[in-house]
């Protein structure tokens, strides 16, 4: 009963998307699909449910927007670690390319609220938490 509890709470994946390009600034941000995604994180697209993601297709900023609601805790676990390894891998690209860059990713977070991850690179960190905090109300 609380899985589906905890399913009920999360909103749509695009509809946190879109609120977060709202209230943050973002350079162009390409839309990725739910396929596009699992391979950008190296996951099984089985495991992702509901997604929204886009990036910076240019590369040139590492900034990105990438929600996934998940059906149980083991693929939120697993979409977790994936996020913080992608970011791992952005760190290591950016180092020598763009380093004036570095603190967006340096800064970025994983967020979670019942099966869903939210993973935001952006100029504001801190304004990032806040609007997802508002969007999850």
């Amino acid at each position: 009963m609380a899985a589906c509890t905890q399913q009920a709470e999360i909103k749509p994946a695009q509809a946190v998307y879109d609120t977060l390009l709202e209230k943050l600034p973002f350079e162009e941000l390409t839309l990725l699909d739910t396929a596009q995604t699992a391979l950008l994180l190296e996951l099984d697209e089985g495991m992702l449910g509901d997604t929204a993601a886009g990036l910076d297709a240019s590369r040139y900023t590492p900034e990105a927007v990438i929600v996934i609601n998940t059906k149980n805790q083991a693929d939120l676990d697993a979409i977790t670690q994936a996020l913080k390894a992608y970011k791992g891998r952005l760190l290591e690209e950016y180092r020598g390319y763009r380093p004036d860059e570095m603190f967006k990713i340096e800064d970025a977070k994983v967020f979670t609220k019942g099966f869903q991850a939210v993973f935001v690179i952006s100029k504001d960190a801190s304004l990032a938490e806040q609007a997802l905090k508002d969007i999850q109300k």
